[in-house]
């Protein structure tokens, strides 16, 4: 829980400091480049989150409550152009019924 709430804080700061990055050094800021830098933020949140829950599979059984969560931001991080070890775990815990 420590974890989320950490890797949340950090996207928090970081998609802070990227907006007032853009707005001191650009007077005029374009929509789409707070949009790119809100869907990075939001890609690395959905990560850390699924990287946690895959670690915490491993360990233990998921509650349904997780393993929906899981899904959810599984498919976020999918919409987001996500690719990488993440969909080999996935599909190995799903072929091993963890989640």
């Amino acid at each position: 829980m420590v974890e989320i709430i950490v890797a949340i804080i950090t996207g928090f700061v970081t998609l802070t400091i990227s907006i007032i990055n853009l707005i001191t050094n650009k007077k005029n800021v374009k929509k789409s480049d707070l949009i790119e830098q809100i869907n990075k933020v939001q890609l690395d949140n959905c990560k850390n989150y699924i990287v946690q829950q895959i670690s915490a599979a491993d360990r233990r059984e998921l509650s349904a409550a997780e393993k929906e969560r899981y899904w959810e931001n599984y498919d976020t991080y999918i919409s987001l152009g996500g690719n990488s070890y993440i969909h080999s775990e996935t599909e190995r815990l799903k072929k091993e019924g963890k989640i």
